[in-house]
This record gives structure tokens, C-alpha cells and sequence, in this order.
């Protein structure tokens, strides 16, 4: 059975769509057409990464990372994972601490995610790794 897990929405995602959208509306304000069609094109670009971002283990042992229509989609093979980590980074000392789960892969490869539900998809990682 296939699995999907969803991406959380960053904070820099939000400030971009916020500050991006002010940027847009001024230039709808000073009637600057082209400055308007790129703050469109930015703002087009992280609604689509925020909205299709997901994580999907398939049945036939894949792990497959989709971050929107206009990226190619990542493919990793569970058998080739080697390790599955939740690491939490302080950012700004104390105040704010980033966390996320990092996937090695054989080969050096590694890559972060940012499911929802972390301890659930490192579960289910770990489940599917012992099988193959």
C-alpha cells in the first residue's frame, strides 16, 4: 500500500508569499507591468511548492519526493537507504529550532524532508527498510 505524506508549510515560505504579494499589489498601485508579471511568476513558483510538496513510500519499495509540478520527481529505492535521522537545528540559538528528518542513501547521497508527521514517516521508513 502507497503512503503520502504532505510537507509542512516553512515560515520562509510564508514571508515570501507575504512579502512577494505586497511587492505585487505595489506594482499594481504604480502600474509597473513588468514588475507585476515577475512578483506573479515568484508567487506562482512557492503556491505550487507549498501546495504539491509530498513524500510517497510505495508498495514496490520506493521512497519518491515530489516538491511540485515544475521539479523533477527524486527516487530513491528503500533497499539503498541507509540510515533515517530526525535532526533538530537551532537556528537563531534558542529561539527558534528547525527540525527535520535526513535520509543517507548509498552512494554520499543525502537529502532533507519535512513531512507533518515526522515520527510517523521515520516509523513507517524504518518499517519498510527492515522488510527489504
Amino acid at each position: 500500500m502507497n503512503r503520502v505524506f504532505h510537507a509542512r508549510i516553512l515560515p520562509a515560505y510564508v514571508l515570501a508569499l507575504l512579502l512577494f504579494t505586497c511587492l505585487l499589489i505595489h506594482a499594481f498601485w504604480v502600474k509597473s507591468a513588468l514588475l507585476a508579471v515577475l512578483c506573479m511568476l515568484v508567487l506562482l513558483f512557492v503556491v505550487e511548492r507549498i501546495i504539491h510538496t509530498q513524500y510517497m513510500l510505495t508498495a514496490d519499495g520506493r521512497l519518491l519526493v515530489d516538491r511540485g509540478r515544475f521539479r523533477r520527481r527524486m527516487e530513491i529505492a528503500v533497499a539503498d537507504i541507509l540510515l533515517v535521522e530526525r535532526v533538530k537545528a537551532p537556528l537563531l540559538g534558542r529561539l527558534l529550532v528547525s527540525h527535520y528528518v535526513l535520509v543517507h542513501s548509498k552512494g554520499g547521497k543525502t537529502i532533507a524532508l519535512l513531512p507533518v508527521r515526522e515520527e510517523e514517516f521515520v516509523q513507517v521508513l524504518e518499517q519498510r527498510m527492515r522488510k527489504d
